[in-house]
């Protein structure tokens, strides 16, 4: 269980005062607040759709792309819209279906209050993350999906070697894929793999048009049959 904290998607025009205010405001605590930065109108509403939830809305009333399709389609997601700022036309937003309206400068308390009074908070991320009810997972092995970062010459090429290795044991031969997704890639040499196609641009352009089965994505990798893996 986590503090209850409001989830807030954030729109406005490059220069607005108030976006890197509340930014401030999340990242220092003055307000329980996780400000999702949107980057354009399209930004927001895929957002929206995501199925993540969100506590409310903050879009700039300056902005000629906030009208009373796009406040519409956040209720939809069950996402208010806090309008902020006045419009250039001075548009009434509570009859276009905004929640609130916040006078600029934008002060904090105005804010939280708004928030406590139009919006909801998120006390559990698990209510983000769980999963879809009536699918119960497929009996059998479960994937795994490890991920090795770290800086040129940190040896991350090595260690990511080792897992696959250490995955690959007498049960599991032929089923761990190892992938190298480094934009310097080195594990083509490492392994002498000798051609360097097929690769990523190979697979992903199998994987565009329509579903693969592991079985189809076998010829974009390399058998390793000595380390007991298959290499991308």
């Amino acid at each position: 269980m986590t503090a209850p904290r409001f989830v807030v998607l954030g729109l406005g025009p490059a220069r607005a005062d108030w976006f890197p205010q509340v930014a401030r405001w999340s990242t220092s605590g003055h307000l329980p607040v996780e400000f999702v930065k949107c980057v354009s109108t399209e930004d927001l509403r895929v957002r929206a759709a995501s199925g993540r939830r969100f506590s409310a809305a903050l879009v700039d009333g300056r902005l000629p792309a906030l009208d009373r399709d796009l406040i519409g389609r956040l209720q939809e997601h069950d996402i208010p819209t806090f309008v902020i700022g006045p419009s250039v036309e001075r548009i009434d937003w509570h009859r276009s279906g905004a929640a609130v309206t916040l006078e600029v400068p934008l002060r904090r308390d105005d804010l939280q209050a708004a928030l406590e009074d139009h919006a909801l908070a998120i006390t559990d991320v698990a209510h983000d993350l769980r999963a879809d009810e009536g699918h119960a997972p497929e009996a059998g092995g479960r994937a795994r999906l490890v991920a090795v970062t770290g800086l040129p010459g940190s040896g991350r090429s090595t260690v990511a070697v080792a897992v696959a290795q250490h995955l690959a044991d007498a049960n599991h031969q032929g089923e761990v894929v190892l992938v190298d997704l480094a934009r310097r890639a080195h594990q083509a040499l490492l392994h002498d793999a000798g051609d360097l196609v097929p690769g990523i641009q190979e697979l992903t352009e199998a994987c565009r048009s329509t579903p693969v089965s592991a079985r189809d994505l076998r010829p974009f990798t390399f058998d390793i049959a000595h380390r007991g893996y298959r290499l991308v």
